[in-house]
């Protein structure tokens, strides 16, 4: 049998289900009321925050924030510029 590449990614109906397995972990660590996921890209999600803020939407700004970066050359960085 061929081991399973990237099984830990643990697709369902042909996705991986990590984005919903760590919004699960979050809930089960009694953290959501501290959380904020935004599923976008940090072209986007960044100035979104700022703005959320600015509006006074957001009390503060994150103090962390995760990126599931591209993985080309450079855009990282790009991304990081934000």
């Amino acid at each position: 049998v061929k081991e399973r590449k990237f099984r830990y990614l643990d697709l369902h109906a042909g996705q991986p289900t990590i984005y919903e397995r760590f919004l699960a972990n979050i809930q089960s660590a009694g953290m959501a009321h501290s959380v904020l996921p935004l599923r976008t890209t940090a072209n986007v999600g960044l100035p979104l925050l700022r703005r959320l803020y600015r509006q006074g939407r957001l009390s503060q700004l994150p103090q962390v924030i995760y990126l599931d970066s591209s993985h080309e050359e450079g855009e990282t960085f790009i991304e990081l510029l934000n």
